[in-house]
């Protein structure tokens, strides 16, 4: 009887034992579903990540960074948005300085009216100009104008040293950027430096203006 009971409750154990075995091998199946599943989502997030990224880059206004501009043979990256908006700041009170409003030392109509393959030349001698005539007699007795007048005059820097790099191997200063940057120079030195000073830098936007549109 004792081996009659032991063979009895054999296939009972062994069904339980074989119902063991298909919960395991059904958990080990699963793990690499799981796996497969959650790679599959990972690179899913990942790839919409990408594409997010690259759909706000194309939304944003290429003003709001530094942007290529093609003068004559060189190329140059300036930022033009930052530096408006930071004589924007203090625009007004610039030119309330000014006295002189009958003439002017950048004349919009003759700075568009160029030939190209000069611009080069022109661009850097008037940043020059702003860096050794303007921005230095340009202090007020305001500490915030002193620090914005400052922030434009180190752009400023920034710019004219990218175009002496270029200049020194392909810039050319033809008849035509020369005569036009003596007549800047020559407007300038007819009013007194202070005011002369404030004018030509109340008149940035239209520098600006004429760099951007290259």
């Amino acid at each position: 009887m004792a081996d009659i009971g032991f063979w009895n409750s054999l296939p009972i154990h062994q069904t339980f034992s074989d119902s063991s075995s298909n919960q395991e091998a059904s958990i080990y199946t699963s793990k690499p579903r799981e796996h497969t599943l959650a790679t599959q989502r990972f690179f899913i997030l990942q790839t919409m990540q990408v594409f997010f990224s690259l759909f706000l880059y194309l939304l944003l206004p290429p003003v709001l960074g530094d942007r290529f501009f093609q003068f004559g043979p060189c190329s140059i990256s300036m930022n033009i948005h930052e530096i408006r908006e930071c004589f924007g700041t203090i625009k007004k009170v610039i030119q309330a300085r000014d006295p002189i409003r009958t003439a002017s030392i950048l004349h919009p109509h003759s700075l568009h009216n160029f030939q190209t393959l000069d611009s080069c030349c022109l661009a850097r001698s008037i940043l020059r100009f702003y860096l050794d005539k303007v921005f230095r007699h340009c202090e007020t007795g305001s500490l915030y104008i002193n620090r914005k007048i400052s922030g434009i005059a180190n752009s400023f820097l920034s710019i004219e040293k990218k175009f002496r790099v270029c200049d020194e191997n392909m810039c050319t200063c033809g008849e035509e950027a020369t005569n036009k940057y003596q007549q800047i120079i020559r407007n300038y030195e007819q009013m007194d430096v202070t005011l002369a000073a404030m004018k030509a830098l109340g008149e940035l936007d239209i520098l600006l203006n004429w760099l951007e549109a290259y």
